[in-house]
């Protein structure tokens, strides 16, 4: 699904990731499944080097946005996330976690 990058997403969610590969396909697809479609995904791999970036490019759509950066830490991956938001509300998501489908609408 295509969506268009030049409007402003109603949200956009920052996720930083290291070393999730066995989480981070799970958890993307939580976000990119929402109830509430007009977002975008900020995915910061923060030195990944377990497959989690092979992961993140084998998705295919156009709401998911992904950085690298050095290791640097949640923090500073988070901050980094935040600075490349084009939405006025931000949501936090872990690489571990889980999203409810309707946690963005509501």
């Amino acid at each position: 699904m295509r969506f268009d990058s030049s409007t402003t997403p109603v949200v956009s969610v920052v996720l930083p990731v290291r070393d999730a590969v066995g989480t981070i396909g799970r958890a993307v697809d939580s976000i990119l499944n929402q109830s509430l479609r007009d977002l975008e995904l900020i995915v910061v791999d923060d030195g990944s080097v377990d497959g989690s970036a092979e992961v993140l490019r084998s998705i295919d759509d156009g709401r998911l946005r992904v950085f690298a950066c050095s290791a640097q830490g949640v923090a500073a991956a988070m901050n980094a996330g935040v600075r490349e938001a084009r939405a006025p509300l931000i949501a936090r998501m872990d690489a571990d976690d889980f999203a409810y489908p309707f946690r963005l609408e509501r």
